[in-house]
This record gives structure tokens, sequence and C-alpha cells, in this order.
């Protein structure tokens, strides 16, 4: 993992370009240290990616992660899904406690507004839940989320029919498949 600083883009920006790395977490403000922070490709993995930062202002190391997969521009992606899908997942960290997205496809979503060799923007929120050993427990809900970033690494394309996405409406409820499997039968 690359780390970043901010720096380049727009200098009437927050930290000198780029627009920072923000949040609220369950209502509390979280805003990550320049020097934690890391938005870079994930080497290898078609259209795979990863936006990670921690806050120690409230005297607790607190950090977020997002890592997508398959994808290949701006666009709107859902978090809780599967490596096989078009999307990622959302993690929160916090005194040696995870929290991470839930498989169901719609755990949260990310917008991408900009990403090119150099820089990485947009926004989130997803619903944590407690992951393996968390011996804390409860839900942690991540909003307003914003990044304004300078990007690193060569983000690997997609080639054609790699990552699925299905998405439907049942009733008023929205569905997003959070893992997709096809079955050839004669």
């Amino acid at each position: 993992v690359g780390l970043g600083a901010c720096g380049g883009g727009d200098p009437g920006a927050p930290n000198g370009g780029g627009g920072g790395f923000t949040a609220k977490v369950d209502g509390v403000s979280w805003e990550a240290l320049p020097i934690s922070i890391a938005a870079n490709a994930i080497a290898g993995l078609p259209g795979a990616l990863l936006v990670l930062g921690t806050d120690n202002s409230t005297g607790s190391s607190r950090s977020i992660t997002i890592t997508l997969q398959n994808i290949s521009g701006p666009g709107t992606y859902a978090l809780g899904v599967g490596s096989d899908v078009i999307g990622g997942i959302g993690l929160y960290g916090e005194a040696g406690e995870g929290w991470i997205t839930e498989n169901t496809g719609m755990a949260g979503t990310v917008i991408l507004t900009t990403l090119t060799a150099d820089r990485i923007a947009g926004t989130f929120e997803y619903d944590a839940d407690p992951g393996n050993n968390n011996n804390v427990g409860g839900t942690r809900r991540v909003t307003q989320g914003r990044f304004d970033l300078p990007f690193t690494g060569t983000l690997v394309p997609v080639p054609a029919n790699v990552g699925s996405k299905v998405i439907a409406t049942f009733g008023d409820d929205p569905y997003n498949a959070w893992s997709v499997n096809g079955l050839l039968q004669d």
C-alpha cells in the first residue's frame, strides 16, 4: 500500500489540493490525517482500488477503508458486494475493533465523480456490521463521506465480461445482488 500526501489539484481546496477525506461515523465527525491517507490502484486486480485513512481526533484511532473492484471509471457503486460484482466493501475500525459492510448488496454506495491517473474524488455512505472477533458489537453508520485525493498506481483495465451486476425492484423494495453466478444447462 502506498501512502500519499495531499497536493496538486485545486490550491484553494482544503489540504492544498484534493479536498481531503472526511465523514461522520454515528454522527461524530471524522477526518483522515493527511499522513495516513492512501488512494491507489491495487496492482494486478482488474478495476481494483482502495481509499483509506485514519483519524485520531477523539483520542482513539479510527479508520475508514473503501475497496472497489471491477470498476472502469466514475459512477455509482454498491458496497457490500463480493469480488465477482462491480462495487466493493466499506470497513470501519476503532481501537482494535472492526466493522464491515454486510454482503447484502445494499449496505451503501460510493459515487465516484472523478477517477484519473492522478486524482480520485467522490462521496460515500454505508452501514458496517461487527466483524469476526468484534467485542463491541453494534452497527456503525458512516455518512456524509467525501474524498478528493491524489491517486497513485495504474488502474488495471477491466476485461470484457468481468464483473457482474444484477439490480431489480420487488414491489417497492430495491434489490442489488452481492454475488452473481451463471449456470449453463443443455
